[in-house]
């Protein structure tokens, strides 16, 4: 495989470990002491990972904030031989903070929420010679950027595979898209169906999935949906 192509919405990903043996006095909380901690690139970011440790040739498009934890995630993929295109954003770099007592998870803090800004003339490069596109979105507005929408659709004519894994915050893939990854909740929310674990349910809804996706060429009616 040659150049492979990112893009989507990274996070950074703090894990904290904790130790807990008791209840506070005025509370019906536990009380933890702190033992380790660790961060990661999250989102999109982790895809980008995952691929560059199998030895791939990666190339993430972007967005993060201005601020600690958006330098840290670009520096993070940087470290692991990620090629990161920026494109900017706007807000606080969006953080899932995950809390574990024993090696347990016990609560997820969400901090922040960034924006992504639009496409630069690097991310559209990017693309376009690409010889595979992942479309990694967790909803905070890259894969709602028509430009890159287009962008993306002109990659699928001209034969460039897209393997899109959707979000409920963000719009369907593109026409041409080889391979769509949606959970159930997904699937139901492009659908519009209750699937539940009714097979012959969820395989209505992949073929109308792929209807969908062959009638959805215009990028124009989902720019609503971006945050």
């Amino acid at each position: 495989m040659g150049q492979l192509v990112v893009i989507g919405d990274a996070l950074l990903d703090r894990d904290i470990q904790t130790n807990s043996s008791r209840l506070m006095q005025d509370a019906p909380a536990m009380i933890v002491a702190e033992s380790d901690r660790s961060v990661r690139a999250g989102g999109a970011g982790l895809t980008a990972s995952m691929l560059a440790d199998d030895g791939h040739d990666v190339r993430l498009i972007t967005a993060l904030a201005e601020d600690s934890p958006g330098w840290l995630v670009g520096s993070l993929l940087e470290d692991i031989g990620v090629d990161v295109i920026d494109v900017g954003a706007d807000g606080e770099m969006s953080e899932k903070i995950r809390i574990f007592s024993h090696g347990t998870p016990v609560l997820r803090l969400d901090r922040g929420g960034h924006v992504a800004r639009r496409l630069n003339q690097s991310a559209r490069a990017a693309i376009e010679n690409a010889d595979a596109v992942l479309v990694s979105d967790y909803g905070l507005g890259i894969a709602a950027d028509l430009w890159a929408r287009q962008l993306l659709m002109d990659a699928a004519a001209n034969g460039t595979p897209i393997v899109w894994d959707p979000h409920l915050a963000g719009p369907p893939p593109v026409a041409g898209t080889k391979i769509a990854t949606p959970n159930l909740d997904e699937a139901s929310a492009l659908t519009g169906t209750e699937l539940g674990s009714d097979v012959k349910a969820i395989a209505r809804a992949g073929r109308q999935l792929r209807q969908i996706g062959a009638a959805n060429t215009s990028a124009s009616r989902w720019a609503a949906r971006a945050p």
